[in-house]
């Protein structure tokens, strides 16, 4: 579940909200000289442009295999500047390059502190999710007594959004090797 500030495990909070927390203006508001309102970040936001960047990302981020959850954590990194982390998810980074030339002019199209942004994104993308994988060993593990890989993946989901050193295999997404995940309804 991907927005134009990122993925969402808490509670939505209103376009008010994040307006007033980010801070944004919009550079024609302040040309027309507006004030800036809460929710002026949010201005030409939902237009054809914006859909058409949304919709090239998801065909990218779909074609390279990249992982939804990685990528958006990581997208903050390349806002202010530091693009490696997010280009090495990608197979061939020269797609993500392309694609974030557009994305950075209308970044630049708004009056926002990138840092603010940033922190944001990083408040809302969470680091470790329950992966499949790890929670199929941490069943696994458990149905033969031992609840160790369930505490572990526990505590790194019960903060998901901080970024803790021993926890990297919990933000990580499942080796080739698992495959391709199903599951049914009422499992």
């Amino acid at each position: 579940m991907a927005s134009d500030a990122g993925v969402s495990a808490k509670p939505a909070r209103t376009q008010q909200e994040s307006g007033r927390r980010v801070g944004c203006r919009s550079r024609s508001a302040e040309r027309a000289g507006h004030p800036a309102s809460p929710c002026a970040f949010l201005e030409g936001v939902v237009d054809d442009q914006a859909s058409l960047v949304a919709r090239c990302l998801l065909a990218l981020l779909h074609r390279q295999n990249v992982d939804f959850t990685s990528y958006f954590r990581a997208l903050s990194s390349s806002i202010l500047g530091d693009s490696e982390r997010v280009t090495a998810l990608f197979p061939e980074p020269s797609g993500f390059d392309k694609w974030s030339v557009g994305h950075r002019a209308r970044l630049s199209s708004w009056s926002c502190d990138p840092h603010a942004v940033a922190a944001e994104m990083d408040r809302v993308n969470p680091v470790y999710i329950p992966r499949n994988h790890q929670v199929e060993e941490a069943l696994t593990a458990a149905s033969d007594g031992n609840l160790g890989l369930f505490r572990r993946l526990l505590d790194a989901v019960s903060q998901p959004f901080d970024e803790r050193p021993g926890l990297e295999p919990y933000a990580a997404p499942a080796p080739p090797s698992f495959g391709r995940y199903r599951t049914f309804c009422g499992t």
